[in-house]
């Protein structure tokens, strides 16, 4: 996934987080994330299902409710995260 595409997705989600009727659950399930800027995203309630973060930066991210089942946080950056 590229970073515009990403940033796609966040701006999305962020749109259904606040009852937006345009807006759309993250769905990140089994995305190629490896090594990418999350720095204080809020994905609350997305699916990451399966996703690739190995090195991603993670910090201040609100990840609370989302679904992180066999996914790869192998190096990821994760202080102050909201797990």
């Amino acid at each position: 996934m590229n970073t515009e595409q990403l940033q796609e997705v966040l701006r999305l989600h962020s749109l259904w987080l606040s009852k937006d009727a345009f807006g759309i659950c993250a769905n990140l399930r089994g995305a190629d994330l490896k090594g990418a800027d999350l720095k204080g995203a809020n994905l609350e309630g997305a699916d990451l299902k399966g996703a690739d973060l190995k090195g991603a930066n993670l910090k201040w991210t609100n990840l609370e409710g989302a679904d992180l089942e066999y996914a790869n946080l192998q190096g990821a950056y994760l202080k102050y995260a909201n797990l």
